[in-house]
């Protein structure tokens, strides 16, 4: 089943139709997600709710990311305070 793009949005959804032995289909495409729709009008709704969906994601992964990154930077400067006092008394025999 090949089909013609039809509509492609800023953030890289499509919208592709297809003609079926039952009449026509409308595909949305977001990355590796795809949606089925018998007419354009909700076909424009999937995509938009699939690309909010992602930036939403996205948003929120980075979030989570950022709080991971402050936690273990919080660890490790706690892990090495006892050792940074003493940097220079350290020697480095070569």
């Amino acid at each position: 089943m090949t089909g013609k793009a039809l509509f492609t949005s800023q953030r890289g959804g499509t919208i592709s139709i297809f003609q079926t032995m039952t009449g026509i289909l409308f595909q949305v495409n977001l990355e590796d997600i795809y949606i089925y729709c018998k007419d354009l009008v909700s076909a424009k709704i999937q995509l938009k709710k699939l690309e909010d969906l992602k930036r939403s994601s996205n948003q929120r992964t980075l979030r989570a990311i950022k709080k991971e990154r402050e936690a273990l930077r919080t660890l490790v400067e706690k892990s090495a305070a006892p050792y940074l006092h003493h940097e220079c008394s350290l020697r480095f025999i070569g």
